[in-house]
């Protein structure tokens, strides 16, 4: 807790310093307003901004656990208290091959009797009917990270060379599960974009970098898609309802990252399309829409990328698709 302390602490500081706790916000939603001045902001993106709680954890807490399936230990963070669920801490780009690895469901990863039971599944099951076991998708979001203010993130070090500065500016113990899920983050920004697979990518430290980076790849007519649940949604087994719709072929996926501040992980891969999924609940009437991606090439995809153990296919014989994260934001053109 000295640690969370420590980091709210000086989180409101700059705050103060740089534009007060309030003023922040304003300035950033001004900020929106004025690139995009017909569109009100996402309540997904505006949640980031939004002054934190002084009861609420604003990092994690991390602790070892065993494997439910047998085998090694999997590291877990907790999002604000222990009571939450857990997310294993996986490199989402662990191949560097751009092509993230989604959480699994711990406890199915197969596709069997036409339900969909991982995050990945095959083109043709993106169909009114297909019954889904999507644990990953009712977990919470991001908790109380927040972005920083541009000037203050701009000010920051956020490089490899620089992480014994930077934890000890939030007083993390080096080679603690923070500083490890802190050097992936910082790692993963740094790597370059992997060109075999058509792919864009960058990272944006503050709103103003995640508004003009985007803005700079895709233009101003752009929509930004978040997922949408019912509040109370706990159960994850779904069924995917009318609607399914294609949103764009030209999107920037944004995965939010291990950090101590928001941190996103944006890229485009090309052939790719994205859908936004009406998901209904065991008992009918909608209760999510979710976010998926097809990615429609995969001749250049690592051959032990876990889609294809998980689907029995080969890279580059049939689109893999996957749901998406739920702190996963999207641009798309319109």
């Amino acid at each position: 807790m000295a640690m969370a302390s420590h980091f709210l602490l000086t989180f409101a500081l700059l705050n103060l310093l740089f534009a007060g706790n309030h003023g922040a916000l304003y300035d950033e939603e001004g900020y929106w307003n004025s690139v995009f001045p017909n569109t009100p902001m996402p309540k997904a993106l505006k949640d980031l901004l939004s002054p934190a709680d002084s009861e609420e954890v604003p990092f994690t807490k991390w602790v070892d656990e065993a494997d439910p399936n047998g085998g090694n230990k999997l590291n877990y963070l907790y999002v604000g208290d222990s009571s939450f669920p857990k997310y294993p801490l996986v490199d989402p780009f662990e191949k560097d091959n751009g092509i993230p690895y989604e959480t699994p469901d711990k406890f199915s990863m197969q596709k069997d009797n036409g339900r969909i039971n991982s995050s990945y599944f095959l083109q043709k099951d993106l169909r009114v009917g297909t019954k889904a076991n999507l644990s990953f998708f009712v977990k919470p979001t991001m908790g109380t990270k927040k972005f920083l203010p541009y000037t203050v993130a701009e000010s920051m070090p956020f490089s490899s060379d620089k992480l014994p500065e930077i934890l000890k500016h939030y007083s993390i113990e080096a080679g603690s599960m923070e500083a490890k899920a802190m050097n992936v983050t910082i790692r993963n920004c740094a790597r370059a974009s992997s060109y075999s697979i058509g792919e864009d990518k960058y990272c944006a430290t503050s709103l103003k970098s995640f508004i003009d980076l985007s803005v700079s790849k895709l233009g101003k007519n752009i929509k930004l898609l978040a997922r949408e649940i019912e509040d109370g949604t706990d159960s994850p087994f779904f069924t995917i309802g009318k609607g399914v719709r294609i949103m764009g072929k030209k999107e920037i996926v944004c995965h939010s990252m291990s950090y101590p501040y928001v941190v996103f992980a944006c890229h485009s891969i090309e052939n790719t399309v994205v859908y936004r999924v009406p998901l209904l609940g065991i008992n009918g009437g909608r209760k999510a829409l979710a976010l998926a991606v097809c990615h429609l090439d995969t001749s250049g995809w690592d051959p032990n990328h876990p889609s294809f153990k998980i689907l029995k296919i080969k890279p580059g014989t049939l689109p893999v698709c996957h749901f998406l994260n739920p702190d996963t934001l999207v641009w798309v053109s319109k």
